[in-house]
């Protein structure tokens, strides 16, 4: 999938506040996502990143750059043993958050874990994060209501 084959599914889903980057390790890609995140910002959106790298291990050109483009970006390994559900956008305590830009910075510190529920107008219902038990309760209840 190209870079405009994916702007265009961009603007066909707005509104939206952002994009996010992550899986197929995003800073490996830096190069050809490097001009996705200059054409998200052109619009006027938000980008962050997801990496198992740690902030000194991102030393490309293009990685760099790609860093500069953000304005949040999660580092740090996966590590099961030190698996937490309670923590902001992380899976393990070893993982840190780095707010880039002063878009977010006010409005999202802290760890509270956050639970995000996207319905599609369909039916389908996307959950994001780590929502408690009485939460899917309430979810459920809601969408057969």
């Amino acid at each position: 999938m190209s870079v405009d084959d994916i702007l265009e599914l961009i603007d066909q889903a707005m509104p939206v506040e952002g994009v996010t980057l992550s899986g197929g390790e995003p800073f490996v890609q830096a190069s050809g996502l490097v001009h996705l995140a200059e054409a998200v910002r052109d619009r006027g959106l938000s980008v962050m990143a997801f990496t198992g790298f740690e902030l000194e291990e991102l030393t490309t050109p293009d990685q760099r750059r790609l860093l500069e483009l953000l304005d949040i970006v999660v580092t740090g390994r996966f590590v099961a043993s030190l698996k937490r559900t309670d923590l902001r956008w992380r899976g393990s305590s070893n993982q840190a958050v780095h707010f880039r830009s002063k878009r977010y910075r006010g409005d999202v510190e802290g760890d509270a874990a956050a639970v995000e529920v996207t319905l599609d107008g369909r039916g389908g219902v996307r959950i994001t994060g780590f929502p408690t038990a009485s939460l899917l309760v309430q979810i459920r209840v809601g969408i057969t209501q």
